[in-house]
């Protein structure tokens, strides 16, 4: 796996590639992850001495490629930091190692496909191309980049050389083969594997958090930023009547300290903010909810649909979800598992919360067993491991 941005629990996000690497490790599959030694994901980075510095986490072989460091996301040193990791692949002396059988390349940093291709293409190895954020069209869609933007044109290359030359995409969205095919990409090349949750993956702690008594709590964990959304859900507080109902947002962002001002400004007391928690404290801040919050900006690029990690841990906490994303797919209408409101409207999911409170407590539970079963049936990653054994 060649993963610009594959880390671990030891290091931080993104951990995808770790957790499909340890699911194939059971099921005998030998998986040597290649990742940078530098990104701004990571809380940690890794300690290396060398150019290419082995390291083995948990059974997994990674190997750090030393790279240039660099400050903030948007910036020319992360530019630069992607394409000398690409760059000194080239370099990597891969003929010394068992021959693959096969080379996958992830994005969202699309420069690695030649060194994928050719790794593959020297050793009759499958060449497999997985796409988690399609670039450059989210550059495009998100920050208003022109087609003809000279980086967007660049990657626009790598992508469609990839879709021409390997043997399957691998994508998390159920319907970007709509973005792909016309691209270049054959069709019965597409494969849907989506993102997912490991089972017993962390012993979990006592999130600390003295949440209200006697409320019934909807809750959000994650990071605070316009994109996702909790602009609506304090508006839902504001305009519901019900004063049983309580708001509890957890994390930290750019936004949070607006949101705050906003609800002490409008007299807003059924909101209440958390600083951030650890991974193994999310569980038990969810096992604590009545329901859970989950949100995005409208984009047209969630026509092709949504695979947000935040789903799965919400339906493996067994909670009913308030789903506000307007995307190509239907996870909770598919689980069963809660309410999805489209429109965008906070009186709407007031509308939905209040339908939701209206429920007996048993019906409830249900609801939280039905997205339990789905994400069990469809997105845990010992099914995610056996599409890649598949493909492999």
């Amino acid at each position: 796996m060649i993963n610009h941005y594959a880390g671990t629990p030891k290091h931080g996000m993104v951990f995808r590639s770790y957790y499909v690497a340890k699911s194939l490790q059971e099921k005998e599959v030998k998986t040597t992850v290649f990742s940078s030694s530098h990104t701004h994901v990571m809380h940690t980075q890794p300690k290396v001495s060398k150019s290419f510095h082995k390291e083995m986490i948990d059974g997994i072989e990674y190997i750090w490629v030393k790279n240039i460091a660099y400050g903030k996301s948007k910036t020319v040193g992360r530019l630069l930091n992607m394409l000398y990791f690409s760059f000194k692949l080239f370099f990597y002396p891969f003929f010394l190692k068992e021959k693959p059988d096969a080379v996958l390349v992830s994005s969202p940093s699309p420069f690695p496909v030649i060194n994928g291709w050719l790794w593959a293409k020297l050793t009759g190895a499958k060449f497999i191309f997985e796409v988690r954020d399609i670039w450059p069209l989210s550059m495009q869609e998100l920050s208003g980049m022109s087609k003809w933007h000279p980086l967007v044109v660049l990657m626009r290359f790598f992508e469609v050389f990839a879709y021409k030359f390997c043997d399957y995409t691998v994508s998390l969205l159920p319907h970007a083969d709509k973005h792909m095919v016309p691209s270049g990409l054959k069709e019965s090349k597409f494969k849907y594997i989506p993102n997912g949750i490991l089972e017993n993956d962390i012993e979990v702690e006592d999130c600390g958090l003295d949440l209200p008594k006697d409320k019934f709590l909807i809750g959000y964990a994650g990071t605070i930023g316009i994109a996702n959304k909790l602009q609506l859900l304090v508006e839902v507080a504001q305009k519901i009547d019900d004063k049983d109902v309580h708001i509890c947002i957890v994390g930290k962002g750019a936004y949070k300290d607006e949101l705050m001002a906003y609800c002490k400004d409008n007299s807003i007391d059924n909101v209440t903010f958390y600083d951030p928690i650890k991974k193994n404290q999310v569980p038990h801040f969810l096992g604590q909810l009545d329901a859970c919050y989950i949100a995005l900006q409208d984009e047209k690029l969630f026509s092709y649909g949504v695979s947000p990690n935040k789903l799965f841990d919400y339906m493996f906490a067994k909670k009913p979800i308030l789903f506000c994303i307007n995307s190509g797919n239907h996870p909770v209408r598919d689980g069963n598992c809660g309410y999805e409101v489209r429109t965008g409207k906070s009186e709407d999911i007031a509308a939905a919360v209040k339908k939701l409170k209206a429920l007996s407590e048993d019906e409830r539970v249900q609801m939280g067993e039905n997205g339990y079963q789905y994400v069990l049936e469809n997105h845990s990653y010992a099914k995610i491991s056996d599409k890649f054994k598949e493909l492999f």
